[in-house]
C-alpha cells in the first residue's frame, strides 16, 4: 500500500492560531495559493483512492487535488475528522492542555465538555489505518485530512507511543504531504511532511 497524506490548506483559524476540531473555518487566502501548489504537485501520481474528512477545510482541499484525478471519486469519512474539541474549539492553540494540566488529568484521558477523549480519537484512527491495510493492500491511497489525524497516523504506523512528547515530533503544517509505503509490515517513509511543492 502506498499512502499519500495530506493536511488540508491553511484556514483563517488556522492563521489566527485558533482550535477548530468539529467546527469550520473559510480557506485563507494564503491556503488557496496553497491547494493550487499541492494539486499541481500530486497531479501526476497514480492514486488509485481518495479519502477526505466530511470537515469543508478538508474537502475542499480534496476536491482541488482531484479535479486533476476526475475518474477517481472522493469518499467522504467522519473516520478522518478532527479531533472533537467540544467547548475547546474556537480558543487558542494550547489552552487543552493548559485545562489538563490544570486539573492534573493526562491529556490522552482529558475529555472537554462536548469533546472527544484523545484515547477514543487514537482508537478512531487506529481503525482507520488498519481498514485501509485490510481493503486496499496493493492500492495507492490519498488522505486529506487534519492535523491531529496525520500526528497519531504517523505515530501508530511507525509504532511508537501515542504520547504528548511524540505528538510534537509529528507535527504536520498545512498543506503537508507525506507520502509512505507499506508491504508485508514493513514501513518505508519516501516524504516525511513535506512543503517543497509550497516553495
Amino acid at each position: 500500500m502506498r499512502l499519500y497524506l495530506v493536511r488540508h490548506v491553511e484556514t483563517e483559524s488556522n492563521e489566527k492560531k485558533i482550535l477548530q476540531g468539529f467546527e469550520d473555518s473559510p480557506i485563507s487566502e494564503k491556503g488557496l495559493k496553497q491547494l493550487e501548489k499541492l494539486s499541481r504537485r500530486l497531479k501526476e501520481e497514480n492514486i488509485d483512492v481518495c479519502y477526505t474528512s466530511d470537515l469543508l477545510r478538508a474537502k475542499k482541499t480534496a476536491e482541488g487535488i482531484m479535479e486533476f484525478h476526475k475518474c477517481i471519486s472522493i469518499k467522504i469519512s467522519e473516520d478522518v475528522r478532527e479531533i472533537n474539541l467540544g467547548e475547546f474549539s474556537g480558543k487558542k492553540v494550547g489552552s487543552l492542555k493548559e485545562a489538563a494540566d490544570k486539573l492534573n488529568i493526562p491529556l490522552f484521558d482529558f475529555q472537554p465538555e462536548g469533546g472527544e477523549r484523545l484515547k477514543d480519537f487514537v482508537e478512531r484512527i487506529r481503525n482507520f489505518y488498519h481498514y485501509l491495510l485490510e481493503n486496499y493492500p496493493n492500492k495507492s491511497i490519498l488522505v486529506v485530512t487534519h492535523g491531529g489525524v496525520i500526528v497519531h497516523l504517523l505515530i501508530e504506523i511507525l509504532g511508537y507511543e501515542h504520547t504528548f512528547e511524540n505528538v510534537k515530533k509529528f507535527i504536520a503544517k498545512n498543506a503537508s504531504l507525506t507520502i509512505i509505503e507499506i508491504q508485508n509490515k514493513k514501513v518505508n517513509v519516501i516524504l516525511d511532511r513535506s512543503t517543497k511543492h509550497l516553495g
